[in-house]
This record gives structure tokens, sequence and C-alpha cells, in this order.
């Protein structure tokens, strides 16, 4: 029985083209943080303190992740100081982007990617990470279908899956834009939070919002720059 999969693994596999292995959405590093942190909130390793620009994150559970993806996240945070704000920490990670290679590797040592070399222009060698294996996909995606078209509870982990999907800009290009259009209050409704309730699931939302504003911020710096 496969493992199941965190927050960042199931983000991953809904950016990354199926077939080319390419993905589909830009600053993934930042959204792979904050999904990170989310995952820590839902786990109860971290709790949120404070509010709005005074919110601090405090540690609550030290023992180091099994997955290495995770274990390489805690590791920054734990370098940076924990009680700082979300979005300092999700900075930090996100600033980071070598960090993914952990969650791609762990996701072929699953049989669920492959790594496949390629040249650019003849001279240029660069990966990329098609699918090897499509039922850890198909379910996470029916999940999330399920989730939108339906009128129940939502899960804290899909509304912060649904709201990382939805910033990255492909929850059309997953769900087909007739599906989106249709559902739009309803997403709105998820991923403004209206269903979230328990200190764990604000301390998960936190990080999504922490995320959306350190890649804001990391893409507005870098137009500059160039």
């Amino acid at each position: 029985m496969r493992d199941k999969l965190n927050l960042p693994e199931e983000l991953l596999l809904l950016i990354l083209d199926d077939d080319t292995g390419r993905e589909r959405a830009s600053l993934v590093s930042y959204l792979s943080a904050g999904a990170a942190l989310a995952e820590f909130a839902l786990e109860e390793r971290v709790a949120v303190t404070g509010e709005d620009r005074k919110q601090r994150y405090e540690l609550v559970d030290p023992s180091r992740p099994d997955h290495p993806y995770l274990a390489a996240v805690l590791d920054v945070m734990n370098d940076r100081g924990f009680s700082k704000s979300p979005q300092s920490l999700v900075s930090a990670v996100g600033g980071k982007g070598r960090l993914l290679e952990h969650l791609r590797s762990a996701l072929v040592d699953k049989g669920i990617l492959r790594r496949e070399r390629k040249k650019a222009l003849g001279l240029f060698s660069y990966t990329v990470y098609p699918l090897a294996d499509r039922a850890a996909e198909e379910a996470v995606k029916a999940r999330i279908k399920m989730t939108i078209t339906s009128e129940g509870e939502v899960s804290p982990r899909d509304a912060v899956l649904i709201t990382l999907v939805k910033h990255a800009g492909i929850l059309h290009r997953t769900f087909g834009r007739d599906l989106i259009g249709e559902r739009k209050r309803r997403i709105k409704e998820i991923t403004q939070g209206e269903h979230l309730a328990t200190s764990a699931t604000h301390a998960a939302i936190a990080a999504v919002q922490a995320a959306l504003i350190a890649a804001t911020t990391a893409s507005t710096v870098a137009a500059t720059s160039g």
C-alpha cells in the first residue's frame, strides 16, 4: 500500500506537467514552503501565537520528520530561529530552491515520478520529472474535484491545497474552465477559510497566506531586478 502523500508532494504533483515533467507554475519553492509549514501545523508540530502582523510560529514538536523535504525545511527553520513571523519563515525556505530536489526525489523513490535528463540546444543539460504512475495524482484530483463540486464540509488539508493550487494559477488547467467557473462561489468559500475553525487549521492557513505574500514579494523583486 502506497504511503500517504503530504501537502508539498500533492502540490508538486498537480503543478508538474504529467508528460513533460516541467513545472506549470512559477515560484514553486515558496508555495511548497507554505505547504510544508501547513503540514507542520496540521500535524501540530508548530502553533501560531499572536494575531495579524504579530503572528509568530512556535515549535511544539522538535522531532525530526521522516520525509527528507520536511526534514530539510525544519532544518532551515531551526537555523532561522523560531518565534518568527510566518512570512519570514516561508521566505527563508522558499529562497532555497534547491530544497525542492528532496521533494522530487522522494516522489521518484515512491515510483510516482521518474527522473529524465534532457539537453537544450544540444548543449545544456536539465532534469524533468514526468509521471511514472498516475494513480497517486488521479486520487488527489478526484478528492479535490469532489470537494469543489460538493457542498459538504471541507477538510483543512483540502482547503490548504486548493488555495495553493489556485494561487499557482493551475486550477482551471487541472479541472477545466467550465467546472471552475461553475464552482467559483464554492472555491471562494474554501480559499477564504470559511469552513475552518481549529487553531491548527488557522496555523495552516496562516502558512498559506505567508507563502502567497512571500511568493508575490519574490516575483516583484525579480521583476524589478530584471
